[in-house]
């Protein structure tokens, strides 16, 4: 027997002005049902602010994965987040459009110590590539590379090293993100 499958709660957190009318549509108190087993929420906003607002208050369930499409770690609107979804020992995907972005992620990651499950280039990266407008040299294509972590490397209390990641880890934490994507899917 094919054991049922979860539903899936997506939930769009983002102060961008797309955003906006999605958020007034299905808001957090008025989900969009898009099936039986799937609900659209959308939020104005920080996920930082969000997250206090409603996943401490329980109004919205504690998600299992989050996932950021480019973000722009070197703002100041980041730093809360991050720290908020390593504390809480959350899945986080952030996808990134080139190596330069993958590079600077990176980077920003490691100064907070995070946990690495998988880093490195995208087997779903868009086959649509695109020249940015405002640097003729710069070539890239929507979610090139993917970085996936969970909570900290280094206990923040101690700075002390929590493990070490092996290969093994990190071929289980694959296998693992892919057999999340399939139950969503």
């Amino acid at each position: 027997p094919v054991p049922p499958r979860r539903s899936s709660d997506l939930t769009m957190v983002s102060p961008s002005s797309g955003n906006r009318q999605l958020a007034t549509d299905c808001s957090p108190s008025n989900p969009m049902l898009i099936s039986d087993r799937c609900k659209l929420t959308a939020w104005d906003g920080l996920y930082h602010d969000f997250w206090e607002r409603f996943i401490q208050t329980k109004k919205v369930e504690r998600p299992d994965v989050v996932m950021a499409i480019h973000p722009r770690l070197e703002g100041e609107f980041w730093g809360p987040t991050v720290d908020l979804l390593l504390d809480e020992n959350i899945k986080v995907v952030f996808t990134c459009f080139n190596k330069d972005h993958y590079e600077e992620s990176l980077e920003r990651l490691d100064y907070v110590f995070v946990k690495y499950l998988y880093k490195g280039p995208n087997t779903w990266v868009s086959g649509h590539t695109k020249q940015s407008p405002m640097d003729p040299n710069m070539i890239w294509a929507s979610n090139q590379y993917l970085i996936v972590f969970q909570g900290r490397a280094v206990d923040m209390k101690t700075l002390t090293l929590i493990e070490e990641p092996s290969e093994e880890n990190l071929a289980e934490a694959e296998d693992e993100f892919e057999r999340l994507l399939n139950e969503t899917s």
